[in-house]
């Protein structure tokens, strides 16, 4: 197709996809003088960008737009209603951006070089014309409020001149601690905005719970979003939403091994069950795990000064995050009342000590560190929390690299940590893993009875009987020479097992080959 008017071939104009998204990259979307088609399902009309606009957003189909339109190279200013203009003038505003100079093109005639210089948003909420609003100042950044963020706004509701209520309020956005229609308007909404929204009658009297009384007519709400803090669902499954309550001025996290020194409060169904905001400050080591999952895990959020509050939801998925400190004082268990599935959370960060790294330790610092994070593992152990003690004995390890750096120092607890680490594989059925541990341990010490009973055992497990069996020798050789009864009789009690084991198999492979002869 050739453009008659702009002596332009226009059978390769980008067109949108079926989808309403244009064929063309965005690097070609502001790119000057290439013809581009808005609608796939309308070739008859397009634009050709004179210069490009600023920013990403665009007007929608219900705005009030001010453009300067430019038909006899005498640009006149004007303010229009999209939804008022012909279809193919409207689609091709919605395509620019502010300050964009187009010409714009219909049926192959220039309509003029159109300049997009503002408009004012105006949204069908509801796609039903019940809520319509109109932003009278936009809001802040790109995020919008959302479920349980607490706002701050100022409200004023009227009809005909009349004010019904015209306050500032403190809110949580959620349903039913405000009325489902005033929900619908906050979640279009971001900070510092401003807008008035038309209200149905009908949709006023049904979803904005009797605030007050209205005449017939339609309802107006001026609403200014004046502060905002957010919320985060912590694990993505409701069950922890974490919003700052007082944000601090520290600069720095603690890092996973820190001492920090806090302030808590737990209250369930409005009281306050456990707390020490007007007691001595609890000083804890971040990855000793005393105190639940959920503390530590909001504490390597927090920087000095913050207050954290955390609404419950003892029902959810990860319920337990509540309720996994060594120390029961902690847990919601300790507390839980009957029919009562949540709670309100609060921790402040007072202060804290950065926790040693490797590098700025000295070798003998990291045998105690190695050693403290040990105990806690085995504490972990202890109550069965296997998944939980093996990240600790994992963690101690860590602590000790690199090896080489003192072995005669450090090779003795690095070993001793495996050997755990083999016991809790073990414990956790976990043999494959099981069986590599215990052999770290006897690649620097082939006689060390544990390991080799551990090794055994893993092999068991997974029917290398014969591997097992020597491992099992072994060990009961040097269980022997250095007299240790105990360990020589679980030994020897193995030996049996395989032994029975090994007869079994045996057993029935004879059988399975007598049976396959006699047919």
């Amino acid at each position: 197709m050739f453009d008659e008017f702009s002596g332009k071939d226009l059978s390769n104009i980008p067109r949108a996809r079926d989808d309403g998204s244009s064929n063309y990259s965005e690097e070609e979307e502001d790119k000057l003088d290439i013809p581009i088609n808005p609608d796939p399902n309308n070739l008859s009309f397009h634009k050709i960008i004179k210069k490009s606009g600023e920013g990403n957003e665009k007007p929608g189909d219900l705005d009030e737009v001010t453009v300067e339109i430019d038909q006899d190279s005498s640009p006149v200013q004007h303010l229009l209603k999209l939804q008022d203009q012909l279809p193919e003038i409207s689609k091709l505003i919605q395509s620019m951006k502010k300050n964009e100079v187009s010409e714009f093109f219909i049926d192959s005639s220039s309509k003029g070089i159109y300049k997009l210089i503002d408009w004012v948003q105006i949204k069908d909420i509801l796609n039903d014309g019940s809520l319509i609003k109109r932003v009278t100042k936009p809001g802040m950044g790109y995020e919008l409020i959302e479920y349980k963020d607490d706002v701050k706004m100022n409200i004023r509701i009227y009809q005909r001149q009349i004010d019904y209520i015209n306050t500032t309020q403190i809110v949580s956005c959620e349903v039913p601690a405000i009325s489902g229609g005033l929900f619908e308007i906050l979640k279009t909404m971001k900070l510092l905005e401003q807008a008035t929204v038309k209200v149905s009658n009908p949709y006023f009297l049904s979803n904005f719970q009797n605030l007050c009384q209205v005449t017939e007519g339609d309802i107006y709400i001026d609403l200014s979003i004046e502060d905002l803090k957010k919320v985060e669902d912590m694990y993505l499954d409701g069950s922890f939403y974490k919003k700052y309550f007082i944000e601090g001025d520290g600069k720095n996290l603690p890092n996973p091994n820190a001492l920090v020194r806090i302030h808590y409060k737990l209250e369930i169904a409005g009281n306050i069950v456990l707390s020490n905001f007007d007691q001595e400050l609890l000083e804890i080591r971040m990855d000793e795990d005393e105190v639940p999952s959920l503390w530590t895990h909001c504490l390597r959020q927090m920087k000095e000064g913050d207050v954290m509050k955390v609404d419950c939801n003892m029902m959810g998925l990860h319920a337990n995050y509540l309720n996994d400190g060594l120390n029961p004082k902690y847990n919601y268990d300790t507390y839980a009342i009957q029919d009562i599935h949540s709670c309100v959370f609060y921790i402040s960060l007072v202060s804290f000590d950065m926790g040693k790294v490797n590098y700025n330790m000295t070798y003998e610092d990291r045998c105690v560190e190695a050693n403290r994070i040990k105990d806690a593992g085995n504490k972990l152990f202890k109550i069965g929390r296997y998944d939980k003690a093996l990240e600790k004995y994992e963690a101690a390890n860590s602590s000790l690299e690199p090896i080489t750096d003192c072995p005669y120092l450090l090779r003795p607890l690095h070993l001793l940590l495996f050997g755990n680490i083999t016991l809790t594989y073990l414990k956790m059925e976990k043999w494959h893993e099981a069986e590599t541990n215990a052999r770290k341990v006897l690649e620097h010490n082939p006689s060390d009875v544990k390991a080799l009973y551990r090794r055994a055992l893993a092999r068991i497990e997974l029917e290398n009987f014969d591997p097992a069996m020597q491992d099992l020798k072994n060990a009961k050789m040097n269980c022997e020479e250095k007299g240790d009864k105990d360990m020589l009789a679980a030994v020897c009690k193995e030996i049996n097992r395989v032994n029975i084991l090994m007869k079994s198999i045996k057993q029935k492979e004879k059988n399975m080959y007598s049976k396959l002869f006699s047919n």
